[in-house]
């Protein structure tokens, strides 16, 4: 969907932004920076995977938002705004024209849609017979032939290239329902295969029946209780103990889900009003009748009233609830603010090679920040070495109530390389033999080796 006259701002506006876009989908906008009102932007669905282009040159007779679109077929879309200011005529055809030489190189499919305000059906109109021969230049095609303004005349164009038969525009209509802009949607279809809904894979383990009398024969018939081992050797084989018995009676399984549009405020109270609304729609268009319009639109506030209210109470109840979890109620502003906290990394054949190279990128950093200081202006402000006295050679012995102490206070939190997850070992961590651990480490002046970064 393009929109024109947004009237958005280049800040202060994520939260109007966030409302417009329903789930699954991303709005990107273009605001106007000299002045309010203008703007531009693409509704579209987050599966597509696309690409904001900017121009080489700046254009000052109209406002324009660049994006590719990238799958079974490349569409390169551009949403054009035009003010209806005459003294920018003659400049507009001069800019239009750079644009369109710029964008014919492309190997695209294109589309070039929006608010132009030029009468190309009047035929004594100039602007208008220019810019039809500037299209006819260019091999576009124009596919609107019918007035969309409530006084009149054709202003939303269609454009894209002269006998495509890849991306085929027809039915193009309007959308003959109340609006509260002088212009009427215009609507269309086209050939562009719609994007598979996004999958993701989940791996875990089923915990909720977890065997923990099979679980204690395994570690207590295992080697950790055994004393001639020393620190590293007992702290691999803990590692590798409790995640071979994880794997045996808990084995990670990885399942492929789809990601589907979700809204968790949604419920059935606003689904038969839903229904209602589209029956009296259905009424109104059957019957032209101001009375059933009238209803309708009373219909409609009701249903808006409702989810408006909905997603109200919804994320009251999660701000009262989780009051003291910051984590959450951040990811809970990002989804409101539609806020793509998505990760991306360099192409790598693997995360080793992925990884080397960030340290490189960090090392090289590093030393070219080194060499860059000037030496003969250093010595000025090295401080003179200086010697402790003091040593910390040995810990303080600590017992197995205050290991098992700590373990109790601590919260259920896991990480990627724990042998086992935290809920298990919070349940069971008194039956494993860390006493012998912790009487060796505060007499030890080794890390073990697996724990050494």
């Amino acid at each position: 969907m393009g929109i024109t006259e947004t009237w958005l701002r280049a800040d202060g506006s994520d939260v109007i932004s966030g409302e417009l876009c329903p789930n699954g989908y991303r709005f990107v906008h273009l605001p106007r920076s000299s002045s309010i009102g203008g703007g531009v932007g693409i509704l579209f669905k987050s599966s597509f995977c696309t690409k904001t282009r900017i121009s080489d040159h700046s254009f000052n007779s109209f406002e324009c938002l660049d994006m590719s679109f990238v799958g079974h077929k490349s569409l390169r879309v551009i949403v054009i705004y035009r003010p209806p200011d005459c003294t920018t005529s003659t400049l507009f055809v001069e800019e239009f024209s750079s644009l369109l030489e710029e964008i014919t190189l492309c190997h695209q499919e294109l589309l070039i849609w929006g608010d132009f305000n030029i009468h190309i059906d009047d035929s004594s109109n100039g602007m208008g017979n220019q810019f039809i021969d500037l299209l006819s230049l260019f091999n576009l095609t124009q596919h609107v032939s019918f007035p969309m303004h409530k006084h009149g005349h054709i202003l939303d164009l269609i454009i894209t290239t002269n006998n495509t038969e890849a991306f085929d525009v027809n039915n193009v209509s309007i959308l003959d329902q109340f609006c509260a802009s002088d212009h009427k949607a215009v609507c269309f279809n086209a050939n562009l295969r719609k994007p598979a809904n996004q999958r993701k894979t989940i791996s875990s383990r089923r915990l909720k029946n977890f065997d923990f009398k099979s679980f204690d024969e395994i570690i207590k018939g295992s080697d950790l209780f055994k004393e001639n081992n020393s620190l590293s050797a007992l702290t691999i084989m803990y590692d590798e103990i409790l995640r071979d018995a994880m794997d045996k009676l808990a084995p990670m399984k990885s399942w492929t889900i789809v990601l589907r549009p979700d809204a968790p405020w949604y419920n059935e109270d606003i689904t038969k009003q839903k229904r209602i609304r589209r029956r009296l729609e259905r009424k109104w268009r059957s019957s032209k009748l101001e009375s059933d319009k009238e209803n309708y639109l009373r219909q409609c506030s009701v249903v808006n009233s409702m989810l408006c209210k909905a997603k109200e109470n919804y994320y009251t109840t999660i701000t009262k609830d989780n009051a003291k979890d910051s984590k959450l109620l951040f990811c809970t502003v990002d989804k409101l603010l539609q806020k793509n906290n998505d990760k991306y990394y360099p192409p790598a054949k693997n995360d080793e090679e992925l990884a080397n190279s960030f340290a490189d990128f960090i090392s090289t950093k590093i030393n070219n920040i080194r060499s860059g200081f000037i030496n003969s202006h250093l010595e000025q402000y090295i401080v003179p070495g200086r010697t402790c006295p003091s040593s910390f050679s040995e810990f303080q012995a600590v017992t197995e109530k205050d290991v098992m102490d700590l373990v109790a206070r601590s919260k259920i939190k896991a990480c990627s390389l724990d042998p086992s997850p935290a809920t298990i070992m919070k349940e069971y961590y008194s039956e494993i033999p860390v006493e012998r651990q912790k009487a060796r480490w505060p007499k030890s002046e080794d890390m073990p080796d697996m724990l050494q970064l």
